[in-house]
């Protein structure tokens, strides 16, 4: 493997590595921040509610006080953003997805009593 290349894959996994932390941490953690300065946290879409958070000895203390994504997630019919991300109830798709399971079982005994009876069951 040339230089070029080896050093093309260094700094892919150099952005990859960078990138991953700033994603967990948010990008706003790695600033430095004056000690005893607060800010909101957390979200405020759907049922969530932002907390504080405090600067302490020159980083971003944890969250407190957030209210988040309730953790059954969202709930169907109860008219809230429960795992708030913007949807109301976005229940359609796992009520479809019951559907087709349903109908394609429904299917499959259709087919299975079918050959039962051509062999006299």
């Amino acid at each position: 493997m040339g230089k070029i290349k080896i050093f093309g894959l260094v700094c892919i996994l150099f952005v990859f590595v960078f990138m991953s932390s700033v994603y967990a941490q948010g990008i706003s953690d790695l600033i430095p921040c004056k000690e005893g300065q607060k800010r909101a946290c957390g979200s405020d879409i759907g049922i969530c509610e932002h907390g504080m958070s405090e600067c302490i000895n020159g980083k971003w203390g944890p969250c407190k006080g957030a209210k988040k994504p309730d953790p059954r997630g969202e709930v169907c019919g109860d008219g809230l953003d429960n795992d708030c991300d913007g949807e109301i109830d976005e229940c359609a798709d796992m009520l479809s997805f019951v559907g087709i399971f349903l109908i394609g079982g429904g299917v499959v005994l259709l087919i299975f009593a079918f050959v039962l009876s051509r062999f006299g069951y």
